[in-house]
């Protein structure tokens, strides 16, 4: 493997050539052992990874649930959810991104009526919480007062605002949760589908090749950056002209001569 000697930055080609090396080394040289154990077939097997856990004096092996938990001999689950259920994975980012919105306007409404005076200032405990069964108990003590007191009425519209929000939030998490489950098998069931092609294809294509085309990317994205910051080093250290230069340097050696010349200073 290429090395860098004395601090110095590796030249453009070599930096390249070191990228390979080093995907080689953490992901292309086991790939070719399971290919070499068991050729194309290996690509079609998935299983669940395990951990250990201690429970008193002895040391247990559970299995680590959902997508998390799952390892493809070469095709990754998140490289087969790329290519196979990238649809159903981009209703699930929405899923998530309508929880964090839901979730965010809860913050914002804690913020502005968790304090005294504050709409939800009866509901929220010192920890800065709020739950569904203390809502539901103020709720029921203010129906009474619905009729008759205005404040009641805007803390009653609050509270089942807030409520409603905290409802949506879990349901939208139930979604998400199924929605994980069903993806899971699916994904699951994709690897033994898969014909030799298929999985040259994600092997070859998807995985070795998209890395490197996006580690090359990225180094040329430095490069690019690096050079653009030598050009603007380049561009203010010769902004000003040598003849700006010669004329400035004269007028502040006639200032530094009228200064020497007041203080009767000769030479």
């Amino acid at each position: 493997m290429l090395k860098q000697y004395d601090n110095r930055p590796l030249t453009d080609k070599y930096a390249m050539y070191q990228h390979l090396m080093d995907y080689w080394a953490e992901t292309m040289q086991d790939d070719f052992y399971e290919l070499a154990a068991d050729g194309w077939a290996a690509g079609n097997q998935v299983k669940r990874l395990m951990k250990k856990t201690k429970k008193g004096d002895k040391e247990i092996e559970k299995q680590i649930p959902g997508l998390d938990g799952l390892e493809g001999r070469l095709i990754p689950p998140a490289l087969m959810i790329q290519l196979y259920f990238g649809a159903k994975q981009t209703a699930i980012d929405r899923l998530e991104a309508q929880a964090e919105t839901l979730l965010a306007t809860m913050d914002e409404l804690r913020e502005e009526q968790g304090e005294e005076g504050g709409l939800l200032e009866e509901v929220i405990d010192d920890k800065g919480k709020i739950t569904k069964v203390v809502i539901q108990k103020r709720v029921k003590e203010l129906t009474s007062l619905f009729s008759n007191d205005d404040d009641a009425a805007d803390e009653l519209a609050m509270l089942k605002r807030y409520k409603k929000l905290m409802d949506d939030e879990a349901d939208t998490k139930a979604a998400i949760k199924k929605a994980y489950d069903e993806l899971e098998y699916k994904v699951i069931a994709q690897y033994p589908k898969l014909t030799v092609d298929e999985l040259k294809t994600a092997v070859v294509d998807a995985k070795w090749m998209a890395a490197m085309e996006q580690r090359i990317r990225t180094e040329m994205d430095n490069i690019s950056h690096r050079l653009t910051q030598r050009i603007n080093e380049l561009a203010d250290r010769y902004e000003t002209p040598l003849p700006q230069l010669e004329i400035d340097v004269d007028a502040l050696n006639a200032k530094v001569e009228n200064h020497l010349k007041q203080m009767n200073f000769a030479w």
